[in-house]
Formats: C-alpha cells, structure tokens, sequence
C-alpha cells in the first residue's frame, strides 16, 4: 500500500542555478522515505479499486486528464479544455467505463462531466453552473456531489446519472465541504 502526497515545494541552491522539489510524493502506508511521483504540475491522482490504471490532470493550460500505468509511465492524454476552463476532481467509475470531473469556468461556475476512459467526447452531466465540487460514485450509477443550493449554501445532490435528474440531499444549516466515499460504496 502506498499514499500520495502534496508537500510545499523546497528551494534548492548549489552553485550552478535553482530549482524546487517535486511537490508529488509517494510513501509506502508502512513509512520510509518520499518517492518523487509524477511532476510538479500533476494534480489529483486517483486510482480504481483493483490498481490497474492512474488517473490525474495537469495543473497547465486546459487542464488536460491523463490516464497512465498505475506507477505514473505511458502517461496518455484524453482530453484537454479550451484556455479559461480547469477540470478538476476526477475520479474512475466503479466498471472502469468513464472518468467523471468537474469542469470549471471560473472558480464558481462548474458542473460535473464525464468522458469514456479511452477518450473521446465529454459530455455534461449536471447544469447547476456553480460551485461544484467532490463528485463520488457509490454504484456505476449513483452519483453524489456538492453543489451550491437555492438558498446560496453548499449542499450534497445525488442523481442518477442515467436518468440525470439532480436531487438535494440535504437541507437545513449545515454546510458540507468535501465529500468521500469508501470503496464499496
């Protein structure tokens, strides 16, 4: 088992020029040193359950998704936005069939889209045109994010992503941040 990890990046001199640390790190679960992994640009890194592929994006222009071996190698990419829109948060369906993200135009106006994993023509699954963040899958079909609510606070909203209807989960004063879910759902 290994984690992933984000650490500022560090200075380093010597008598020839500067530069900074790789910032993407993996470190086995069990401890030991950082590795290096990816790049300085690379964001996001997520795995399906069985470990069989990589999934990240590029934090340059468009914000291009990457599918690569699950070491970081062959790195392929599938798809990259027009300049001015980021995609971010994404994630593998269950099946392995599509990757699911959220695509940006400005840091508040978002929605959740997918693409076949091979590649291919994205296609939009949500029209809130706001904040959305953190989409899970608890089933191939069921999906679950954030987004920001009628009354201008941020709520969870499940639908299905085959029928595509939105539904606010939760209602009241509370406010949710991120959301997760664990691997069996």
């Amino acid at each position: 088992q290994q984690i992933w990890l984000r650490t500022n990046p560090v200075i380093l001199t010597g008598p020839a020029n500067q530069s900074t640390s790789p910032t993407l790190s993996l470190v086995s679960s069990l401890g030991g040193p950082l590795r290096p992994f990816l790049t300085p640009n690379s964001l996001n890194p997520v795995w399906p359950m069985d470990g069989s592929l990589l999934i990240f994006h590029h934090s340059t222009l468009g914000d291009p998704i990457m599918v690569a071996e699950p070491d970081g190698r062959g790195e392929k990419q599938i798809f990259k936005s027009r300049a001015g829109e980021h995609q971010h948060y994404v994630m593998i369906s269950p099946d392995k069939r599509y990757i699911y993200f959220v695509r940006l135009w400005r840091s508040t106006e978002g929605d959740v889209w997918r693409i076949p994993a091979e590649g291919g023509e994205p296609e939009r699954l949500t029209h809130h045109n706001s904040h959305v963040a953190y989409p899970v899958l608890l089933d191939d079909r069921t999906l679950l994010y954030r987004a920001t609510s009628p009354d201008g606070g941020c709520a969870i909203f499940g639908m299905d992503v085959e029928r595509r209807i939105p539904h606010q989960l939760t209602s009241g004063v509370e406010e949710y941040q991120s959301l997760s879910a664990s691997a069996d759902g």
